[in-house]
């Protein structure tokens, strides 16, 4: 079993002021781990990230958010 979301991209960031997460790393943890902790440690100081931002939204922690939708409501 591994510890994956949906998309398969791993989660980096902060949402709405919660905890700071970095999960979801999958079977590239060993590769992805160091990058997204630099990032993280990049957002906390308000620094520039090392990663592009059009993959710092792709790892965002709030990319799930969504209204619910039932039964076509």
């Amino acid at each position: 079993m591994r510890a994956t979301t949906p998309d398969r991209l791993p989660l980096a960031g902060t949402r709405d002021d919660g905890p700071i997460v970095l999960a979801g790393l999958g079977s590239r943890g060993f590769c992805l781990a160091p990058l997204l902790a630099e990032h993280l440690v990049a957002r906390m100081l308000g620094r520039p990230s090392p990663l592009p931002r059009q993959l710092s939204h792709l790892v965002e922690p709030g990319r799930f958010d969504s209204p619910v939708r039932r039964y076509g409501v």
